[in-house]
């Protein structure tokens, strides 16, 4: 029998249990922004023979953590990563593979121009293996 739960820093979620020689479980998201920078998945696995006898077994499942930065031209913008609001440049930890809310807010006499992954003010984007920069470029006002 096995059971995989998480994130186990102050609480447990049950996220599978099962039996027999394999269990597939798709790795959660961490609860909030928060929890990414030190939240993980613990699987115990309790295997036990047909005179009775057991052992238990239970493995951290650490996520793959990346650095996402927020960077702004002009500098010193407000960005944010699922709400959590900054002024760039920022790091936020994030999870490989886990889908943030990334935003900027034009500072004054400026408006929203473009991401660096061509993205609105306002977007989705999925965690890359490796840290990752992504840049707003504000436009001042009267210019093209």
């Amino acid at each position: 029998m096995a059971q995989v739960d998480g994130p186990p820093t102050s609480h447990t979620h049950p996220i599978t249990s099962g039996s027999g020689p394999s269990i597939t479980f798709t790795y959660p998201d961490p609860e909030d922004l928060a929890a990414a920078a030190n939240s993980l998945v613990e699987a115990t696995v309790t295997a036990s023979d047909g005179r009775g006898g057991s052992v238990v077994t239970t493995r951290r499942l650490e996520p793959n953590r990346i650095v996402i930065t927020l960077a702004s031209s002009p500098t010193g913008a407000r960005v944010s990563v699922n709400g959590q609001a900054a002024t760039a440049p920022e790091m936020y930890t994030s999870w490989e593979g886990w889908s943030v809310t990334i935003s900027a807010t034009a500072p004054k006499k400026h408006r929203f121009g473009s991401w660096s992954d061509g993205g609105k003010a306002t977007h989705v984007v999925t965690t890359p293996a490796t840290p990752t920069t992504y840049t707003v470029i504000f436009v001042r006002n009267g210019k093209n």
